[in-house]
């Protein structure tokens, strides 16, 4: 296996592991409409910060443990299989970026009759995490493409 294949592994496997925590707590603040923008910051740095050091913690030592460079350009294969997981990835972020930009409409709406203290700003938080889950789907899109096409040309 590839140190960009692990690294695809890594990437997919904290994310679904870390990010489900953050993800409650804002559906929970939501639920209770209640939501605090500071608290929710912090879980977000918080998570954020551990998933940045195991990601960078994971790759660095399997890379040391399999003796691989850790970051060694790609080779041809690796290009190509990176750009098409790029392609899809762009198109994913197109289309999830618009989808965000028509649904303002009905957020502000929403976010103007269930947050009646503080529209606006639970408006900007729904807004900022509706983009971050369209960022955080092309990426894992992307790193799911990422680990097929590894997968099927080790195969091969």
């Amino acid at each position: 296996m590839s140190v960009r294949e692990k690294q695809a592994w890594f990437a997919l496997v904290t994310t679904f592991l870390l990010w489900p925590y953050y993800f409650a707590t804002l559906f929970a603040a939501v639920a209770s409409r209640d939501i605090d923008g500071w608290a929710l910051l912090t879980v977000f740095v918080w998570t954020l910060v551990i998933h940045i050091a195991l990601l960078l913690g994971l790759a660095i030592v399997s890379a040391r443990m399999a003796r691989e460079d850790f970051d060694a350009p790609p080779d041809e294969l690796e290009r190509i299989i990176e750009a098409r997981a790029d392609k899809v990835c762009r198109r994913v972020l197109e289309l999830g970026i618009a989808v965000v930009a028509i649904a303002s409409f009905w957020v502000s709406e929403v976010a103007r009759g269930e947050f009646a203290a503080d529209p606006a700003g639970a408006t900007a938080i729904l807004m900022a995490n509706a983009l971050m889950v369209v960022g955080m789907a092309a990426g894992l899109i992307r790193e799911t493409i990422l680990i097929g096409h590894f997968r099927t040309t080790a195969a091969a």
